[in-house]
């Protein structure tokens, strides 16, 4: 009988664990926090990605608008890397598992991958 009740709390305890695990994966995949409602263009970006690194460099010499445009690294932000997971899919644009960043999400879900479709597509939006 003690080997019985033994199992049974194992049995219970990993229950719990795995119930608890799924609640808290099942939270982090909300879309992201600092995600405005009414954003309309998201650039998503790693920090140390050579591509993204060329889409940085355009930003920082324009002085065209920017308030649509919102910015998400996702290589240290486990949110944005959810958000962009969750976005990249919407647009088909996930081949063999696998992302291309940088990435320009506009809405409803039209996705522009690569450093220079990317920058092609900022300076059509006028950001130049």
């Amino acid at each position: 009988m003690n080997t019985k009740r033994k199992i049974i709390v194992s049995l219970i305890v990993a229950a719990l664990i795995v119930v608890v695990g799924a609640l808290y994966f099942i939270k982090d995949y909300q879309p992201s926090v600092n995600s405005q409602p009414n954003s309309k263009v998201i650039l998503f970006y790693g920090i140390g990605c050579p591509h993204c690194d060329k889409v940085e460099d355009f930003l920082r010499k324009t002085k065209g608008k920017r308030e649509p445009l919102i910015k998400k690294e996702v290589y240290y932000d486990r949110v944005n890397a959810r958000d962009l997971v969750i976005k990249a899919k919407r647009c088909g644009v996930v081949h063999n598992g696998m992302i291309a960043i940088p990435l320009l999400w506009e809405s409803p879900n039209k996705c522009t991958t690569g450093d220079a479709p990317v920058v092609k597509r900022l300076k059509e939006l006028g950001i130049k």
